[in-house]
C-alpha cells in the first residue's frame, strides 16, 4: 500500500509532496527509488515535506527541520541542530545520578552509591553520544567494610532487551582488599561498537569473586545516535545488537570477458596477470 501510494503521490507532479515515514518500510531498492524521486522534486522547484522520527533521515535529506511536540511548534533550524536538541531534551533525565548521603543513598551495610554517569570520552554530559563516539561509564560509591574484596560490574542491554555485553575490570591481577572510603570506577567503551538506539546501565556489586552483595538495574539509560556516515545513502534500521567496523579484504579471483556479462557459457573467463 505504501509503494503505491507514493508511486501515485510523486507521479502527480505536485507543488507540495508530503511524504509521511516512507523510509520505514520496503527495502533497499524501494528506498533508493524513493530517495531519488523526492531528490527530482526538489531539483524542479517543488517542496518535499518529510515526516519522520528517523533521525538519521531526516539528518541525511533535509536542509530544514521543525520539532512540533503534542502538534506545538518546539523548534526551527538546521536538521543537526534540531536533531541534536531533540535527543538531548528526550533521553537525557537518566544520563547522571547522585545520592549524596550515603544513609539515604541505594546500598546496604557493605556497598552504597554515590553517583552514576554516561559522558562521551572526550565530552561533558550534555554531548550527544553516536555510533562513533568512545564514551565513558562512570560509577562512585561507599565501601563501608574494611577491607573487603570488593568488585563491582556492569551489563549493558539494548532497547530490545538483549545484553549487548556485561563488564568488569578483569586487568586486576588480583582482588585486593579495599579500605573504608568513596571510590571511583570508569568502564571505557570505544567508538564504533555499539548499535544507535537507547540502551540500559544494569550494576552489580560482588564479593570474593562469586557472592553477589548488591544490584541496581537501569541505574542509567542513555541513547546512541546514528549518523550520517559510513551509510552509503542507506536510511533503513542497522540491525544488531552491536556495530563494529571490521576489516574487509577483496580481490579479484578471475575478470570475465564480454561473453561472461551477456550470459554465455564459453570462454566465461580470462586471467589478467596484471591485476
Amino acid at each position: 500500500y505504501v509503494r503505491l501510494a507514493f508511486a501515485v503521490a510523486a507521479h502527480l507532479e505536485p507543488e507540495i509532496l508530503i511524504v509521511d515515514e516512507v523510509l520505514a518500510v520496503g527495502d533497499a531498492a524501494f528506498q533508493k527509488k524513493c530517495l531519488g524521486k523526492m531528490g527530482d522534486v526538489t531539483q524542479n522547484g517543488r517542496t518535499v515535506l518529510f515526516v519522520s522520527h528517523n533521525m538519521i533521515a531526516v539528518q541525511g535529506l533535509c536542509n530544514r527541520a521543525i520539532w512540533l511536540n503534542e502538534g506545538q511548534f518546539v523548534k526551527d533550524g538546521s536538521p543537526g541542530e534540531v536533531v541534536s536538541s531533540y535527543l538531548q531534551t528526550s533521553y537525557s533525565t537518566l544520563t547522571q545520578k547522585v545520592w549524596r548521603d550515603y544513609h539515604t543513598a541505594p546500598g546496604n551495610d557493605e556497598i552504597r552509591l554515590h553517583s552514576a554517569c554516561v559522558r562521551p570520552l572526550d565530552g561533558s554530559l550534555s554531548d550527544s553520544i553516536t555510533v562513533q563516539t568512545p564514551f565513558v561509564i562512570e560509577f562512585k560509591y561507599w565501601n563501608l567494610k574494611p577491607n573487603a574484596y570488593l568488585n563491582i560490574n556492569l551489563q549493558l542491554y539494548n532497547e530490545q532487551g538483549i545484553i549487548v555485553f556485561e563488564a568488569g575490570p578483569i586487568h586486576e591481577p588480583i582482588w585486593r582488599p579495599l579500605p573504608v572510603g568513596l571510590f571511583q570506577d570508569a568502564c571505557h567503551v570505544p567508538g564504533h561498537l555499539l548499535n544507535n538506539g537507547m540502551h540500559r546501565v544494569s550494576l552489580q556489586a560482588v564479593t570474593n569473586r562469586e557472592n553477589l552483595v548488591f544490584k541496581q538495574d537501569d541505574i542509567l539509560v542513555f541513547e546512541v545516535e546514528d549518523t550520517t556516515d559510513l551509510r552509503a545513502g542507506w536510511y533503513g534500521k542497522w540491525v544488531g545488537a552491536v556495530r563494529p567496523i571490521l576489516e574487509w579484504d577483496r580481490a579479484l579471483i578471475e575478470e570475465g570477458n564480454d561473453e561472461y556479462a551477456s550470459g554465455s557459457s564459453k570462454n566465461l573467463f580470462r586471467i589478467n596477470p596484471g591485476y
